[in-house]
């Protein structure tokens, strides 16, 4: 099985991702003091790894990423102030989402290229495909019997729903913040019921739910796209193991 080789994102989107480094450096070189300048040089040194493409960008990518969540909390607070803590947490999950398939986005370039490198020079990465077994199938084989680790994605969903209705009763949000939340309360529930009945829906509803968590949920976000149990169960189909250019049987 090959993979079809994955464009390069152009610099533009690149720059778009930087915004922290560039905001952080604009406002080093703007403090006139050493240790501004020293800020605003390791921002634009981490900008620069990541524009190269070379040594050191995996680490500079994830540096960049966590500058993004320090990025989305301060806007969430600020819309927090005007909108209120429900549309804020909606639109700070959104940011966070967008800038993680952003970074996501950068880096497969980088691993598609690495991959073909190692395969010049004979160490080819063994690759997976997904084969559909059916549903008859895969409900009756013993993984599909528990739900195993399905339960802490079940937990995180849960507590989701218990953090929102928290924040809603410390804040002693009007009456427009609950009707908006008791019309979201929906999708939890319905991913939860959808979990343990096995049905299919739930893979969408689970990766709405871990997307809006990030970026605690990015542990379960690993699990729910590669773990065997939640690919059986919802999407009715096993790793197969291959080594690239076989074929597809």
């Amino acid at each position: 099985m090959t993979s079809r080789p994955i464009a390069p994102v152009p610099r533009v989107w690149i720059a778009v991702f930087l915004l922290p480094c560039w905001v952080t450096a604009a406002l080093g070189i703007a403090a006139a003091s050493l240790p501004g300048v020293g800020i605003a040089v390791a921002s634009l040194a981490l900008a620069g790894l990541i524009l190269a493409g070379q040594v050191g960008k995996y680490p500079a990518l994830t540096i960049v990423g966590l500058a993004w969540l320090g990025v989305v909390l301060l806007i969430g607070a600020g819309l927090a102030a005007l909108l209120g803590s429900v549309p804020a947490l909606l639109i700070g999950g959104v940011l966070a989402m967008i800038a993680t398939i952003a970074g996501v986005r950068i880096a497969l370039p980088w691993g598609q290229a690495r991959a073909a490198a190692l395969a010049r020079k004979g160490r080819a990465i063994r690759e997976w495909e997904w084969v559909y077994t059916g549903r008859d199938f895969a409900l009756s084989h013993p993984l599909a019997r528990r739900l195993g680790g399905i339960i802490w994605v079940v937990a995180f969903i849960i507590g989701q729903w218990m953090f929102a209705l928290y924040t809603l009763v410390q804040i002693g949000a009007p009456v427009w913040p609950w009707l908006v939340f008791a019309f979201y309360s929906l999708l939890p529930l319905l991913t939860v019921i959808a979990l343990f009945r096995r049905h299919p829906i739930a893979w969408p509803l689970v990766w709405w739910g871990l997307l809006m968590g990030l970026p605690f949920s990015l542990p379960l976000i690993v699990y729910w796209a590669d773990g065997v149990r939640p690919n059986l169960i919802y999407r009715h189909r096993f790793e197969r193991l291959v080594t690239p250019g076989e074929e597809s049987v």
